[in-house]
């Protein structure tokens, strides 16, 4: 799994990447004019981070978990 973060961390450097950040969930945002739709990501140290893009680059359980709230489906399916 390093191999793919590594890479799209590398590939991704013209934009703010948080790499190594557990998060409990993600949650979409309401769009706005000036900045679109969202999203809003809970971690697990308590903080919450805003980012217009998600890739989550974990096993697909924790996936589940993590968006079981927004897509119950997709989360049944990981």
């Amino acid at each position: 799994m390093a191999t793919l973060t590594d890479t799209l961390v590398s590939r991704l450097s013209s934009v703010s990447l948080r790499a190594s950040e557990p998060v409990a969930r993600v949650e979409p945002t309401k769009a706005t004019e000036s900045s679109g739709a969202g999203w809003k990501l809970h971690l697990r140290s308590g903080q919450a981070v805003e980012a217009d893009a998600v890739i989550l680059a974990c096993p697909a359980h924790a996936t589940a978990g993590i968006v079981e709230k927004i897509d119950p489906d997709l989360a049944a399916e990981l």
